[in-house]
């Protein structure tokens, strides 16, 4: 006989008592009700899980207690994750109100930088504009002043031009170089001879030729004073209209500021 296969209570008469009992000794504990069946291996395996059923009895409680503690650690971490995820989302809830009011407020000061810049241009053109109306107000003044000067100025020299005796003073100092002229010229190409050319006769001009006399020495002296007093006549006319428009200047230049204290 093979005695991995020998059956030890052979002489039983087997099977099951009711048919329903070993089918639920089979499905619920995993065990033959027909124990005239069991074979050597059988028993072996019988014996070592009742070793191992054994300890787990008398370990029950520990048992018990670590697996409870295992139960027990896994809800605690569904609920811990529950109140980590409540917490981050109204933190989160939180940190997104505050984060869009920054982001409000950042978006209020750029807004307001570009009014305060677009309102900085448009006083710079405003400013600028009356700076050029300001200008040309200016412009405009010191050229109604200078036109206005100028044509007093223009109306003296030809209320000057119209006055006989303006008229008479400047032909008299012209007809005065001329002569002057004419004798340089004698003097210069005929010396002393070039003053008795006889176109110089009958004058006080004339110089005698050979020496003697002091006449045109005299005449030169008289002729001299009275192209001098000639000439300070007209001077004094054009000197008088120079002055009036120096002097016109001179208050268009105070009245701006750009000369001297009136």
């Amino acid at each position: 006989m093979d005695m991995a296969n020998a059956q030890i209570l052979d002489f039983l008469v087997g099977g099951s008592l009711i048919e329903s009992g070993g089918s639920l000794l089979q499905e619920k504990y995993n065990l033959s009700d027909d124990i005239t069946t069991y074979t050597v291996e059988q028993w072996a395996d019988l014996h070592d899980r009742s070793v191992k059923a054994q300890w787990f009895i008398d370990n029950y409680e520990e048992i018990k207690s670590k697996f409870e503690a295992v139960v027990n650690g896994q809800v605690k971490f569904r609920q811990f994750q529950g109140w980590l995820y409540q917490k981050g989302f109204k933190g989160a809830s939180k940190m997104k109100e505050a984060e869009v009011k920054a982001l409000i407020a950042e978006n209020d000061h750029a807004e307001v930088g570009k009014q305060q810049n677009y309102l900085l241009e448009k006083e710079k053109e405003r400013g600028t504009a009356e700076t050029t109306e300001f200008n040309r107000g200016i412009d405009a003044q010191l050229q109604h002043s200078i036109s206005a000067y100028k044509a007093k100025i223009d109306q003296e020299i030809a209320d000057l031009e119209g006055n006989p005796q303006f008229q008479a003073a400047i032909e008299e100092w012209k007809n005065s170089k001329s002569q002057e002229l004419a004798w340089a010229t004698a003097a210069l190409k005929g010396g002393a001879h070039g003053l008795a050319h006889p176109k110089f006769a009958g004058t006080d001009k004339q110089k005698p030729a050979l020496g003697g006399g002091n006449s045109a020495w005299t005449w030169g002296q008289r002729a001299t004073r009275a192209t001098d007093a000639v000439n300070r006549n007209v001077a004094r006319s054009v000197n008088n209209a120079v002055s009036s428009f120096g002097r016109g200047l001179g208050r268009v230049s105070r009245f701006f500021g750009i000369g001297g204290k009136s």
